[in-house]
């Protein structure tokens, strides 16, 4: 199952309970989209849709040995979807393999009437040969710079920091056997940009409750009446959160310096990418282990959840969460490739040369 209106990246639902890691049940899946993760994963289907606002897809598939794509927001419809931030969301694929994720990708990607927002995907050319997959090349790897982020890498204190650095370590250790350049970056004032840009506490409570109203079978719901009924999982702190915030942007008087933080955050990224010629910027996509249920029923991570994925929504840029191997007791690590708009082709040959390199995909046992 979902998370209540993608809210969390953990991964309960009122209606289900709590998804457990396909690689451990002790542990959690991660949301929002944990139900497509655990399955897909643990073979119950070939290929999943997950929806990412904050990192909904890529933190599943780094918690359950996934790839997981979320591509610029625009190239795939949006219609029909419970919204958690419109101009943030997206849909994508999450897969066992990368090239499934860019096969999948062909499917969805494309200009639809009833979301205007993909005018963006209507205005790109289409890929060489005209699929994303056909063109998948472990080369792309061997000539690529990439910019390794390690202001965003855990703090090796913190053991379940530790094990997802090491994990992530001893992988990037590998890539220049392949001929790949890896450079040191920062980002300055990323900490800033990071926090500051978000939008959930601004319009969150707005789009889901325009999607209710304009909902043909949904009468008479509301974020607040949800949240005055008490009737959702006591976990998921976004939506405790939401039903008590901002139930409109221009009650946020910083929401307007919001998104030209959002803005000026691109053109800071785009410059140091142009600068030092880089492809892509990687690091983890999530700084911890999945966590064990236990510590999600206690709320632990009641007011930080230690994701990096919401770099890239916060830039909505597309990013690709891509297995690279194991902790010592035997949970996933994912690897995010973070590339600038609409170079979805770039990522998915990245993320292939990756997945060539780290052979990092094992079936679960259970």
């Amino acid at each position: 199952m979902t998370s209540d209106f993608a809210a969390s990246y953990n991964s309960v639902s009122s209606l289900s309970g709590e998804t457990r890691n396909a690689y451990n049940q002790l542990h959690e899946s991660g949301g929002s989209s944990a139900g497509t993760g655990t399955a897909i994963a643990a073979n119950y289907g070939l290929i999943g849709v997950g929806e990412d606002t904050g990192g909904s897809i890529r933190v599943p598939a780094s918690f359950n040995n996934l790839v997981g794509l979320r591509p610029t927001v625009g190239m795939v419809s949006r219609a029909g979807l419970s919204p958690l931030i419109k101009t943030n969301d997206t849909p994508g694929p999450m897969t066992r393999t990368v090239r499934d994720a860019a096969l999948m990708f062909d499917v969805l990607v494309g200009y639809d009437p009833k979301d205007l927002w993909t005018a963006n995907a209507g205005t790109q050319a289409p890929p060489r040969g005209g699929s994303y997959a056909s063109n998948l090349t472990e080369a792309t790897l061997a000539n690529a710079k990439l910019g390794v982020l390690n202001e965003v890498f855990g703090d090796g204190s913190e053991p379940e920091h530790e094990a997802v650095n090491k994990a992530i370590r001893a992988a990037l250790a590998q890539f220049p056997t392949t001929g790949t350049e890896l450079i040191d970056i920062t980002i300055p004032q990323l900490l800033h940009y990071w926090n500051f840009s978000t939008t959930y506490m601004s319009r969150s409570r707005w789009d889901i409750n325009n999607f209710l109203a304009s909902h043909p079978v949904i009468k008479d719901v509301t974020v607040e009446s949800i949240h005055s009924s008490k009737q959702y999982h006591p976990s998921l702190a976004l939506f405790e959160k939401l039903g008590e915030g901002i139930a409109h942007p221009k009650e946020d008087p910083d929401y307007g310096l919001r998104l030209d933080a959002q803005l000026e955050f691109q053109q800071v990224v785009t410059s140091i990418m142009i600068e030092h010629n880089l492809d892509a910027i990687v690091y983890p996509s999530v700084k911890i282990t999945p966590p064990t249920i236990e510590d999600t029923l206690s709320k632990k991570f009641w007011d930080y959840f230690p994701t990096n994925t919401s770099i890239g929504s916060q830039l909505r840029w597309p990013a690709i969460s891509v297995p690279v191997g194991f902790t010592d007791e035997g949970l996933p690590v994912g690897l995010e490739i973070l590339g600038r708009p609409f170079e979805e082709q770039k990522l998915l040959e990245l993320a292939f040369g990756v997945e060539a390199l780290m052979k990092a995909r094992r079936a679960p046992t259970f």
